[in-house]
């Protein structure tokens, strides 16, 4: 039986290439590549091909959702039973590597087709290993997400135009309230509830989750509360605290500041007045005051015409423009 033909595979192109892109045969990618490079691709093929499953999983690849799931499990498995498994299981978990696994498996046949097949496999493993390392690599780039250091930073912008009384007030009831759940529902749950918020940031249950709360007034009326509640009001709404305080009366005011959901979160810095720059500029106090609101107008026009017996109606000729 004469052997069989090496077969020629291409290498992973974009989606996006155009029709006039070349495409690189195998051969040629492998002969490109340095010796020390090739090696290490041969080397590093079954970390980098672990580390793509990995990132799959962790990215909520429409593929991998299972396993998506399965991570969160794990990871409160191991925020609440790490001490139990760390207490009762280590004498067993530390001969686990004795168990014979080889035998346990099931023995596929051993006939000459098996060997021969083997053999042809084994002309082309260092081809298709390095082709798929390549594109392994070419799929763990995409899935790298943007750095979020300027999201970070523009959300602590943000929270530095509050003022520092607010901020030292926010950090108080904050820090008082993790102490209280911890003692009330553990910190190993409050570690557990936070890693799955992380885990749970990329999957798209949680992004359309998120999007279907948004859209409520309710829930937003309940976290700009929540908010007013941790940070204080803005001081157009803050309570003034005197000797007769009431807490019907702070209330009142946390519930009349919530009404506007988008102005309890709103984050203005202070300006402070200046001068006039010159003799002839006027500066006008309405002007900077930050506290004085914005209106929109809005003008509708409707197309009427009028028809004996009709009165006004939105029937109108062809050749007129329409209603609205």
């Amino acid at each position: 039986m004469a052997p069989p033909s090496p077969t020629t595979s291409k290498a992973p192109t974009s989606n996006v290439a155009g029709p006039d892109a070349q495409v690189l045969e195998s051969q040629d990618i492998i002969a490109s590549l340095p010796a020390p490079i090739f090696r290490l691709l041969v080397i590093f093929a079954k970390p980098i091909s672990t580390f793509r499953t990995a990132a799959e999983v962790v990215c909520w690849n429409p593929h991998r959702r299972v396993e998506s799931w399965m991570l969160v499990g794990v990871w409160w498995g191991i925020c609440l039973g790490a001490g139990h498994v760390f207490k009762w299981l280590l004498p067993a978990l530390l001969f686990l590597p004795l168990v014979p696994l080889s035998k346990l498996r099931l023995r596929k046949s051993e006939g000459g087709e098996g060997k021969k097949d083997g053999m042809s496999i084994g002309q082309s493993t260092t081809t298709e290993s390095v082709l798929l390392t390549l594109n392994d690599l070419h799929s763990i780039h995409a899935l790298l997400p943007p750095s979020p250091i300027p999201d970070i930073s523009s959300i602590y912008a943000r929270f530095r135009q509050l003022g520092p009384l607010r901020l030292v007030r926010g950090l108080g009831v904050i820090w008082t309230t993790w102490i209280i759940l911890g003692h009330i529902i553990g910190f190993r749950a409050l570690l557990a509830i936070g890693g799955s918020i992380i885990l749970l940031l990329p999957s798209p249950t949680l992004a359309h989750t998120v999007d279907l709360l948004s859209k409520s007034l309710a829930v937003r009326r309940a976290v700009a509360l929540i908010f007013l509640f941790i940070f204080g009001s803005p001081p157009e709404h803050s309570y003034r605290m005197s000797l007769d305080f009431s807490p019907m009366g702070w209330m009142k005011s946390k519930w009349a500041a919530s009404r506007r959901p988008s102005l309890a979160f709103a984050f203005r810095p202070t300006f402070e007045k200046k001068g006039p720059v010159s003799g002839s500029a006027i500066v006008d106090d309405e002007d900077e005051t930050e506290e004085n609101p914005i209106y929109f107008r809005f003008e509708v026009h409707e197309n009427h015409r009028w028809w004996m017996g009709l009165d006004w109606t939105s029937a109108l000729l062809p050749q007129e423009r329409p209603s609205w």
